[in-house]
């Protein structure tokens, strides 16, 4: 009887091992089917990032297509770094939405404003500031008219 109980534990033991192997290798399997599947859909992802990076680089070799001898030297640091003295586009397009056309400052101070929003660049936009007066300043006394 003794034997019978001991074969019965150990059959069962045997059984639930051999369950339990099944189990991991399913689990092993079905994560394998998983990677191979997020595996594919990173490379589908990486191809239309290169294709992207691609387009923007063309994009980039157009912008600056435009029939002009770039000149990025400025020695009186009126234009930002790494931008053309003649035509005033940059090296490179910048992240800000606007893509910076810069001319200079008419003036004695070195300095540049983009021609589509208006942003200053330069020791001229530094002294913009202590130029600008408001054109509503209250007059004095014997400058008021009656």
């Amino acid at each position: 009887m003794r034997a019978k109980l001991f074969q019965a534990i150990i059959g069962v033991v045997i059984v639930g091992a051999f369950i339990y192997f099944l189990w991991v290798f399913a689990k092993s399997i079905y994560h394998l089917f998983v990677d191979w599947r997020t595996s594919k859909s990173l490379d589908e992802m990486a191809l239309a990032f290169d294709e992207k990076r691609r387009e923007k680089l063309e994009q980039a070799e157009q912008r600056l297509n435009n029939d002009c001898d770039h000149d990025y030297d400025d020695l009186l640091h009126a234009f930002p770094p790494d931008v053309c003295v003649k035509c005033g586009l940059a090296k490179k397009r910048p992240a800000a939405d606007c893509d910076h056309v810069w001319r200079r400052v008419p003036g004695a101070i070195p300095g540049s404003r983009c021609e589509s929003c208006g942003e200053m660049h330069g020791a001229a936009a530094k002294m913009e500031g202590a130029e600008v007066q408001p054109e509503n300043e209250a007059k004095s006394g014997m400058d008021a008219e009656p």
